[in-house]
C-alpha cells in the first residue's frame, strides 16, 4: 500500500518490502533495481544485455524477475552492476558456449555483485579477470566450472549452492597477478564432480564454514606442483565440512607446492576414504584441531601437526 503523503506530493512507497513500485520508464524502483529485466511485460526489457546498456557509464542495479533467459554467447560486463534475482527461478542460461567459454565475464571492473540467481552453463559460469571488491552471494550454480576468478582483490563467495553431479570444478582461484583477501564462505556443494575448490597464486585469503560432499579428487587444493611456483601463503582453512572417495594422493586438503608457506588448517571435519589432509609441498603449515582420518605431510619443513584422529 502506497504512503499517503500529506499534500499529495506524490512521493511513492520507499520501503524495500514494498511490491507496488511503477515499471518502465526507468523509474528507480528501491529495493528492487534501476532497471527491471522481466518476460511478463512489466520490466523495461526483457533483455540482460539491453538492461546493461540502459545504465549510466557508473553503473547501478538491475533487478531480474522469474524466468529462464537464454544466451548463445557470453555476456560482458563492463559497468559497476548489481544483479539481482529472484532465486532459483531467475535463471542466466546458456548450452551452447564454446569451450573454455564464460557465461558472465567480466575485466577489469570491479564492485560487481551477483545475489539471488541460478547460473546454468555448459561450460563456465561467471569468470572475474582483475575485478576488485566483488561479491557473489546466494546463487545456485549447474556449470561445468562454476566461478573463475583470476588476479582479483577483495573478492566474497558466500552462502552458494552448487548442484551436484554436473560441476568439475566448483570454485577456480589463480592468476598471473596474485589473487589477495578472497573469503570462501558456507557453500554448499554435494554430489559428484572432481574439485570444490583449486586455489593458486592467492594469499591473505580465508575459505570458512563451506560443506562440500562426496568428491572424486581433493575438495579443497591449494597450489599444483605441475605448473610450479603457484601456490599460496598466508590462508586459512577452517571449520569446513569435507567429505572425499578420493583414492591415490586425494584428500579432503591437498597443499602440492612448494611455493606454499604458513598456512593454517584448523577446526575442521575432514572426512575421507583416504587422507583427511595431504601434503606434498610447503613449508610452515600448521594442522591444528582438525577430526581426520590420517594426515599425511609428504614434504615441507617446519610444518606442525596437532589433529584428532578418527
Amino acid at each position: 500500500m502506497a504512503i499517503n503523503f500529506p499534500g499529495n506530493i506524490g512521493l511513492k512507497n520507499i520501503f524495500p518490502h514494498s511490491r507496488e513500485f511503477d515499471t518502465g520508464g526507468g523509474n528507480v524502483r528501491i529495493g528492487q533495481g534501476d532497471i527491471i529485466v522481466a518476460q511478463d511485460e512489466t520490466g523495461d526489457t526483457d533483455n540482460l544485455n539491453d538492461a546493461m546498456d540502459l545504465l549510466p557509464a557508473l553503473g547501478g542495479t538491475i533487478y531480474i524477475k522469474e524466468g529462464i533467459y537464454l544466451f548463445d554467447s557470453e555476456i560482458t560486463i563492463t559497468k559497476t552492476i548489481k544483479f539481482l534475482g529472484t532465486g532459483i527461478t531467475s535463471v542466466i542460461k546458456s548450452i551452447t558456449l564454446p569451450l573454455n567459454g564464460d557465461l558472465l565475464h567480466a575485466n577489469s571492473v570491479n564492485n560487481i555483485i551477483f545475489e539471488n540467481l541460478k547460473i546454468y552453463s555448459n561450460r563456465n559460469g561467471i569468470e572475474l579477470v582483475e575485478c576488485d571488491n566483488c561479491i557473489i552471494k546466494n546463487c545456485f550454480f549447474e556449470c561445468d566450472k562454476s566461478i573463475r576468478i583470476f588476479g582479483c582483490k577483495k573478492v566474497t563467495i558466500k552462502d552458494n549452492y552448487f548442484e551436484p553431479d554436473s560441476i568439475s570444478i566448483g570454485l577456480y582461484i589463480s592468476g598471473a597477478v596474485r589473487c589477495k583477501f578472497i573469503t570462501i564462505e558456507n557453500n554448499y556443494r554435494t554430489g559428484g564432480g572432481s574439485y570444490f575448490l583449486v586455489i593458486k597464486d592467492t594469499d591473505y585469503s580465508t575459505i570458512g564454514s563451506n560443506y562440500v560432499e562426496n568428491t572424486s579428487y581433493s575438495c579443497c587444493k591449494l597450489g599444483e606442483s605441475s605448473t610450479g611456483s603457484n601456490g599460496g601463503s598466508f590462508n586459512i582453512f577452517s571449520r569446513n565440512i569435507l567429505n572425499t572417495t578420493a583414492g591415490g594422493g586425494g584428500a579432503c586438503i591437498t597443499v602440492a607446492d612448494s611455493s606454499s608457506e604458513h598456512n593454517i588448517i584448523c577446526n575442521n571435519i575432514l572426512k575421507s576414504t583416504n587422507n583427511g589432509f595431504y601434503q606434498s609441498n610447503g613449508d610452515n603449515t600448521l594442522i591444528i584441531g582438525n577430526q581426520t582420518k590420517n594426515v599425511n605431510i609428504a614434504g615441507g619443513t617446519g610444518n606442525d601437526v596437532h589433529n584428532i584422529i578418527i
